[in-house]
């Protein structure tokens, strides 16, 4: 398990187009592929367990992906997530990464993942928690793809993922 904590800062900025940014946040000199690394402060509600937490984003980058981040927290004792990529269109699972333990305070977890990304392509990416969890996003009025799934082995989602306009979740993958 790496997780990857420090001093919460609000939105460091930067140009937003189709739901990509330049790299700024961990995984040294790797490239962002798909997602959104600007650290993020303001707390979702309380996220059942066993539901899909997800965004869509179309990739900035191609490459394989190597490692995925979420900034997230568990809300009740010990729990763990595992980072999924679902395509863009179809909701079909893409990739599973490994479980990772979650703090229990907010912190930018790191999961391990393997999946080629194209870019200019569509995918969902997320999380699904085994306990209840918060994910972290750019404004209150949160609203992510949220749908019951299955924690042990991750299934195709239907939501489309959310809108722009009430939050995006600092939810990314490197290569």
């Amino acid at each position: 398990m790496s997780v990857l904590q420090g001093p919460m800062r609000g939105p460091m900025g930067g140009s937003m187009v189709g739901g990509t940014r330049p790299a700024s946040g961990g995984g040294g000199g790797s490239v962002l592929l798909v997602g959104d690394d600007t650290v993020q402060s303001t707390a979702s509600a309380d996220l059942t367990d066993g539901y899909a937490i997800l965004y869509p984003f179309t990739a900035s980058s191609s490459g394989t992906a190597a490692t995925a981040y979420a900034r997230i927290e568990g809300s009740f004792g010990t729990i763990n997530a595992k980072f999924v990529i679902w395509n863009g269109s179809t909701g079909a699972v893409i990739a599973t990464s490994a479980p990772v333990s979650v703090p229990a305070t907010a912190g930018l977890v790191q999961f391990t993942i393997s999946a080629s990304i194209a870019s200019g392509t569509a995918y969902r990416i997320g999380v699904v928690c085994d306990g209840y969890c918060k994910v972290y996003t750019t404004a209150a009025t949160w609203e992510l793809g949220y749908e019951a799934n299955n924690y042990a082995t991750p299934a195709t989602v239907t939501s489309s993922g959310g809108d722009a306009a009430y939050g995006i979740p600092e939810f990314y993958v490197k290569s």
